[in-house]
């Protein structure tokens, strides 16, 4: 699938329809191996650290300074498009933005190669 992306045959979309995976989840996967190579497609069960300061940076990156959420996640490194959401959901909603840790999900599918 990612090789298919990146020799520009087919779309993340498309691939994403095809493989029934949130064209989200592999835009996450493409964004990290372009990062680093496959080995930033090995799931890891880590839990990652924010800063309620990084929270509100990154939230403040989108929605005052206008920028993508796709250029926030490389910016500020976080773990997927998901978790940056869940902030920006909690922050209009007017919920405090808090440290948190955050497990890396991930989302493979045994009817996928990469």
């Amino acid at each position: 699938m990612i090789e298919a992306i990146l020799t520009m045959e087919r779309s993340i979309r498309g691939v994403a329809r095809e493989n029934n995976i949130p064209a989200a989840t592999l835009r996450d996967w493409f964004r990290r191996y372009k990062a680093v190579e496959p080995e930033g497609l090995i799931p890891l069960k880590i839990r990652t650290f924010y800063s309620k300061e990084i929270k509100r940076k990154a939230v403040e990156n989108v929605l005052l300074n206008g920028n993508s959420t796709l250029g926030t996640i490389k910016k500020f490194n976080i773990s997927s498009s998901s978790v940056l959401r869940g902030w920006l959901k909690d922050y209009t909603g007017k919920k405090q933005l808090n440290a948190t840790y955050s497990q890396t999900k991930t989302y493979f599918s045994s009817c996928c190669s990469f």
